[in-house]
């Protein structure tokens, strides 16, 4: 049944017969045969149908099961051992591991069982059940142990079928709870006790799961995770959390380890052990989550949700695994767990979170209630203030403010309002949005539920307390969806916002009397939309208030007025729609100028003040409207400009001084810090630049550039250090602009390179430079980029990373390597530091210093790369792409973006090296098979950019024959072929190919693609032609002689065609091809048919053909006449499979042979 693979596989034998039961995918569903012990030899004729299944197995097996089916007081030991062991032969006569996701084997022993395990394929093995159950007698099951090792990383499920429990197993199961990287849980299922589950648990001293009272079936389950196993019972196996506090608590070692982690990384490297939490709970590193969000949709199994950037998003369930008859003990559990999270995760919040989010519906809870009555609703209720009420003891015990943009609360009420927000920063806070218990519900559908929100427990939303709090007049934006709000409109402090949506009690004219004159004078309102139950709106006084209507719709439902805005000054118009996105503040000798940017269609306005009056009125009226400006602006602006733009030779330290002094009080008058994100300014020291600086929002602040190039003398910039403290962990560029390059001015700067955590990149600009470039660059000892030759602009860069960075020169500023290397060089240290670490942080850690990067390459982490790509677009900017840890970690880069040199040659043999050197390390310790290899020779970036010769061409061939070569040298120095599941190669020869295939793993090898430089362009568009004198055919003669040509299933090779003939190819055993070939014959489709219609694995062959040698009635004496003939050129023949119920098709046209498979022969009319 090749069409419908095997699924499962159970074997099942007792002391009277011997069953073999076949599961496949619908329809064919379940097969079975059995044999009875009648004969002798029954065993040995029943193994025969096993062992045939067996090698013919192609695909994944779900389930393989071998189990004893008879009664327990019949088990013997000589009935099991001749059939394990003639299993074992069925799995060693394979020419490749078997692919079973989940084992479950009932052995001698566990030494016999281990040996079945391991003619399996450890890759895809997921689970393994060791089944012990039929004998009370001793087991040593310490034997598993060596799954540590065999299954190369792969993770996995354990059970252990036990008759009898007792202590010497828990002493034996706490060895295996050491290896969190080989498994995922640990079962433990036993019929008999020695000791009572109490007992039990002091021997372990480890938490643990057991069945409910009252259960049938009797176990002790083990999640293996740092923070149920990291306890006083295990930990005394491990490494001594005393050790670790001494070794790894000293804060400039564990400062370097943590720095290049992210949130989730550093939360896992706390869970390490007691020690190294300890040490990075004094370090205190500084977390940037955007959004923290609560979800009680369960009263005891509330979930939580963070997201840190863009695409980093983790969400959990609380309370999976508590076990408990009493509800609110685990309601209680749930409500810890949260809080503690809530805690630690926000304990070192200092940037603002974009969002923080609570939802208080309970909808799982009442959903499941069929007789749902009010004292549910009432303890619903009581639970969501008392957790709120452990929010504000968290909150109010924090060294300052949580910074949060934006609060939703859903499911509250106006009470539960006061236990959040007055804790929150008001300086960050934009928006609050609040919905009732009857809103929420009415959103997610009462039908969900047997009854509504009951009507006694319905209380209007007072903002009596809330309308006064700091927090509530700061906010921009306001949205709440309730009962009727009850304070009046008149004392809720609302008209500063500049957007609300609510529902009031009562309205009357004197509150639309007072909307209306606050908002005519507000300049940052948008939109108010105030629903009301009651009205004591009389239409007449109304008119009378505010006058006549613009017009009336209907009988008074709706009437609608317009009003003139107030304007500002009549130099700065009010533009609310178009917020401000660039401030320019520019002056000369003669003039003071002010220039803003607006999103279109407003575009640009200035207003300016030529020095025709006296000197400090000229300054103080100009500076009046910009105080204005600044202090209105409420969103982010992208630019702020503080720039002298007058002659060089006029320029005077008495002009600037007053003028940044001006600015200074216009930022210091402001509310809240100026949110900028880009910051240029010319002042006269950095003393004085950095106090503007200081008046801006640390957590929005991009870049900052210095500017000192009109005047020749001394700077302190290492005032500007004083931007680490300052900005709160955010990363930022660094500019300065000089007159005068000096060394000293280099020496400074390598104390901000130790800042790597806030600076990304740092420019020097200048006009003139007391040292050559090659004399700076003794200085500093390591890399930096500077302008091109000829360049107007001069400039040196340097970009922070660990890699440029941390040379010979630098590394004496920061922690000795010496030090780095005794300290971290300790192999059961290290080893436990990256246990949790994924690829990519293992490739982070390796780069902090050498000593650690010797450390890590001692270990030998394995990795579990998916996907390597390498892309060589361009012949001096190669790149690459790596998939690790599943569809969505992947990572790109371009090699050579930071060489430069005149010597083309020279920047394509650096970036060859750079390729080559990354694919060494980076799958140095790959025992996993990799899903994908992927070369790609095309040079398009290169050829498309001027019409191409032939010298081109044969030059970009020979890089790609250099590169292979070194490739080779690599892949052949490996201690074991690397495997690879799927090689493409694309804009290669059949000798490019002969470089990489025979160093890949004949076991793991499945597919095999392969495009020539013809068909490579085409498939990019024909953007560059190939030079027909270079088309040669593809060559096959070695090849295919290769045992991963011959282990391989599927081919896909898009060439010139293939010169090597069909029956001398070796391809009857692929399941797939593709191919075009020089040459067929009526021959070549006889041994095709006959190889073809004997396949087990056969799905389709496509082969193209230049030439034919067929005589259709050659043809049809070989392999008999057509079932319909098309045309002259086209005929199609059915034959039945020898295998299955199929039929193979094969279709002959006038340049293609195609074989397929088909259910049944189709009827043409």
């Amino acid at each position: 049944m090749s069409s419908s693979p095997i699924t499962s596989i159970g074997i099942f034998y007792s002391e009277q017969s011997l069953k073999c039961e076949l599961y496949f995918d619908d329809p064919c569903g379940k097969q079975s045969f059995e044999y009875k012990e009648t004969r002798n030899d029954h065993l040995k004729i029943f193994v025969e149908y096993p062992e045939e299944i067996i090698n013919n197995q192609t695909g994944l097996v779900n389930s393989l099961n071998i189990k004893y089916s008879g009664l327990e007081e019949n088990y013997t030991k000589n009935k099991v051992d001749p059939v394990i062991h003639q299993i074992f032969k069925c799995l060693e006569s394979r020419k490749e591991l078997l692919q079973v996701k989940r084992l479950s084997i009932d052995a001698v022993d566990m030494s016999q069982a281990m040996t079945v395990v391991k003619l399996l394929d450890p890759s895809v093995l997921k689970k393994v059940e060791f089944c012990f159950e039929n004998r009370d007698e001793e087991i040593d099951i310490e034997d598993a142990l060596a799954l540590v090792k065999w299954n190369e990383g792969q993770r996995m499920k354990l059970v252990f079928k036990l008759h009898t429990l007792h202590p010497g197993y828990l002493e034996s199961v706490k060895k295996f709870l050491l290896h969190l990287p080989t498994f995922t849980e640990i079962f433990v299922y036993y019929k008999q006790c020695v000791n009572e589950n109490a007992s039990l648990g002091t021997i372990m001293d480890i938490p643990m799961q057991h069945e409910t009272p009252g259960s049938k079936e009797k176990f002790f389950q083990f999640r293996l995770s740092h923070s149920l196993l990291l306890t006083a019972g295990l930990v005394k196996k491990t490494l001594s959390n005393d050790v670790s506090a001494m070794v790894l608590g000293n804060p400039l070692i564990m400062k370097r380890v943590i720095q290049s982690f992210n949130f989730w990384n550093v939360q896992r490297l706390r869970k390490t052990s007691r020690g190294i939490r300890d040490c990075v709970d004094f370090l205190k590193p500084v977390t940037h989550i955007d959004e923290y969000n609560v979800s009680f949709l369960s009263d005891i199994h509330p979930s939580a949700h963070i997201k840190i950037g863009c695409y980093s998003t983790r969400s959990w369930l609380y309370g999976k695994h508590e076990i408990s008859e009493d509800r609110n003990e685990l309601c209680q559990k749930a409500q810890a767990q949260v809080l503690n999270d809530f805690e630690v995760n926000l304990r070192n919040q200092n940037t603002c979170l974009e969002e923080l989010k609570f939802i208080f519906s309970y909808i799982d809870t009442l959903r499941k209630e069929e007789n749902l009555e009010q004292e549910e609703f009432e303890r619903l209720n009581e639970l969501t203030a008392q957790f709120l009420g452990k929010i504000k003891e968290t909150l109010s015990r924090r060294s300052q403010l949580l910074k949060v943009k934006k609060l939703e609360l859903f499911c509250c009420t106006d009470d539960n309002v006061m236990q959040i927000l007055p804790y929150l920063d008001p300086n960050c806070l934009k928006k609050i949005e609040l919905n009732d218990q009857t809103t929420k519900y009415g959103i997610l559908g009462y039908s969900t539920f047997s009854r509504k929100y009951p009507e006694s427990l319905l209380k209007p939303f007072v903002l009596d307390e809330i309308c006064q709090l700091e927090q509530w007049k700061s906010v921009t934006e306001l949205e709440i969806r309730s009962q009727p709000i009850s304070t009046s409109i008149q004392e809720m402090n609302i008209t500063h916002f500049s957007k609300i949506y609510m529902q009031v009690e009562t309205i009357s004219s004197e509150d639309v009397l007072y909307l209306k004159d606050h908002l005519l004078l507000s300049t940052t309102f948008q939109r108010f939309i105030i629903h009301f139950k009651n009205k004591a709106i009389d239409y007449e006084t109304l008119v009378g208030l505010m006058g006549p209507p613009h017009r009336i719709y209907g009988d008074n439902d709706r009437i609608i007025w317009f009003f003139q805005m107030e304007n500002m000054s009549q130099n700065y118009p009010r533009m609310s729609s178009s917020p401000i996105t660039s401030i320019g503040v520019l002056y000369t000798e003669k003039s003071l100028k002010c220039e803003l940017y607006f999103n279109d269609p407003y575009g640009k306005q200035s207003f300016e003040y030529k020095e025709t009056r006296k000197k400090n009125d000229f300054l103080k009226n100009f500076v009046e409207d910009l105080e204005e400006i600044i202090n209105n602006q409420k969103s982010l602006v992208d630019s702020l400009k503080i720039k002298y733009i007058g002659l060089e030779d006029n320029y005077k330290k008495e002009k600037l001084d007053p003028v940044i002094n001006q600015i200074f009080k216009c930022l210091e008058s402001r509310k809240e810090l100026l949110q900028v994100k880009r910051l240029s300014i010319d002042a006269v020291d950095m003393s004085q630049a950095m106090r503007v600086v200081k008046l801006l929002d640390p957590s929005v602040l991009k870049k900052v550039e210095f500017c000192f190039e009109n005047r020749d003398e001394d700077i302190d910039m290492e005032d500007a250090l004083a931007l680490v403290k300052w900005n709160e962990g955010k990363r930022m560029k660094l500019v300065f602009k000089l007159h005068t390059i000096r060394p000293e001015y280099l020496e400074l700067m390598k104390k901000f390179f130790l800042h790597r955590t806030t600076f990304t990149e740092i420019f020097i600009y200048y006009k003139h430079c007391v040292h050559d470039y090659v004399s700076s660059r003794s200085i500093f000892g390591f890399p930096m980029q500077y302008e091109t030759p000829g360049s107007t602009e001069k400039f040196i860069k340097f970009r922070l990373s660990h890699r440029r960075l941390l040379s010979a020169r630098l590394v004496k500023l920061t922690l000795s390597n010496d030090l780095s290397a005794k300290v971290l060089g300790n192999p059961l240290i290290m080893k436990r530091v990256i246990r949790s670490l994924g690829f990519w942080n293992v490739q982070h850690l390796r780069k902090t210093s050498r000593g650690i990067r010797s450390c890590v390459d001692f270990l030998k982490p394995v990795t579990h790369i998916d996907e390597y790509n390498v892309y060589f677009s361009s012949d001096i900017h190669p790149s690459a792409c790596i998939r690790s840890g599943g569809c969505y970690s992947s990572r790109s880069w371009l090699y050579g973006k930071h060489e430069t040199s005149e010597d083309r040659n020279l920047l394509c043999q650096k970036a060859q090296a750079q390729v080559l050197n990354d694919f060494e390390v980076n799958l140095r310790n790959q025992n996993t098979c990799l899903e994908e290899l992927k070369f790609i020779f095309s040079y398009i970036d290169t050829l498309q950019k001027e019409e191409p010769s032939i010298e081109k061409f044969e030059r970009v061939n020979q890089l790609t024959i250099q590169f292979l070569e070194k490739l080779k040298e690599i892949l052949s120095a490996r201690s074991h072929l690397l495997k690879v599941k799927v090689l493409e190669l694309l804009c290669c020869t059949d000798n490019n190919l002969m470089q990489i295939l025979p160093y890949l793993d004949p076991n793991c090898l499945k597919k095999i693609e392969v495009n020539d430089p013809r068909w490579e362009y085409e498939r990019l568009g024909d953007r560059v032609k190939y030079p027909e004198s270079m088309l040669k055919p593809f060559v096959l003669d070695e090849i295919c002689q290769l045992e991963q040509w011959k282990s391989a299933t599927e081919l896909e090779i898009r060439s010139e065609p293939i010169s090597t003939s069909i029956q001398k190819m070796n391809i009857t055993h692929f399941s797939r091809i593709w191919i075009e070939v020089d040459t067929i014959s009526s021959e070549d489709v006889l041994y095709l048919k006959d190889h073809l219609l004997l396949s087990t694995t056969f799905q389709r062959f496509i082969i193209h053909f230049k030439n034919t040698t067929i005589d259709y009635e050659t043809l049809h004496g070989l392999i008999g006449p057509p079932h319909r003939i098309f045309s002259d050129t086209s005929r199609i023949w059915f034959f039945q499979m020898e295998v299955n119920h199929e039929f193979l098709e094969v279709s002959l046209k006038r340049r293609c042979l195609d074989f397929d498979l088909a259910d049944y022969i189709r009827q043409y009319r």
